[in-house]
């Protein structure tokens, strides 16, 4: 159980990162580029790494069945949204209150979104 644990949380990191790192170039590319507010570009760059994240997560880290999706989807598209929402609150006090650079902020809104993730997901939606 130790084992797949860890097994599971390595390839959840990759999978992840993946999806972070599209989720953080999406945000920072459309901050820079638009005029949206941080958040906003925030938003929509996790609704894009969620689109990575969900397939790399449901068939590589949990190796989850296929027959499973109706029940999983659902569930996973609730975790994301509440690391979403932890997402930007953590980007809003780190920018609103700490001062700190948005591309920095928003990095950090996609650690804190991250833990919540795969805790979530690893005992909830693909729970087997």
């Amino acid at each position: 159980m130790r084992v797949s644990l860890i097994r599971q949380a390595i390839k959840y990191a990759l999978s992840g990162g993946i999806a972070a790192l599209v989720a953080w170039t999406m945000s920072f590319v459309l901050y820079n580029l638009s005029h949206w507010s941080y958040l906003a570009c925030q938003s929509m760059g996790f609704l894009v790494g969620l689109a990575v994240n969900y397939p790399l997560s449901h068939r590589w880290t949990f190796r989850s069945p296929s027959a499973m999706l109706s029940r999983q989807l659902p569930l996973f598209i609730g975790v994301a949204l509440m690391g979403l929402a932890l997402n930007e609150g953590a980007v809003w006090v780190a920018v609103a209150s700490a001062h700190i650079a948005v591309p920095i902020a928003m990095a950090m809104g996609l650690f804190t979104a991250f833990l919540w993730n795969f805790t979530a997901n690893r005992w909830i939606t693909f729970a087997q």
